[in-house]
């Protein structure tokens, strides 16, 4: 009688150690930002934001700004927005945020 080899399942592989990673964080408390791949969001009032982790800049205008960051794009509206600081970790926007958007 011939053995029945198990199929490979690496793709189901890694979603369960993503799953399990972010319970893993969470039961933790281990802040996510800190985990790789993870983004922090800060709001200080609504005239500045800060957003670390992995930052590319999609659009940039007075009224919109969007951003690439880690698996999240965010989406800033407001008046007089502007980009104090742009690194490949971090971001600093300022001005009269209206809203922010996880797209």
């Amino acid at each position: 009688m011939a053995k029945k080899h198990p199929q490979k399942r690496r793709a189901n592989f890694r979603n369960i150690s993503k799953v399990a990673l972010e319970k893993t964080v969470k039961a933790l408390e281990i802040p996510p930002d800190i985990v790789g791949g993870m983004m922090h969001l800060e709001i200080s009032g609504n005239r500045e934001a800060v957003v670390e982790g992995k930052c590319a800049v999609l659009e940039y205008d007075n009224d919109v700004i969007r951003l690439s960051a880690g698996k999240h794009i965010l989406r800033f509206t407001g008046r007089g927005l502007t980009m104090r600081s742009l690194r490949k970790d971090s971001a600093v926007i300022e001005g009269y945020i209206l809203s922010v958007e996880y797209l």
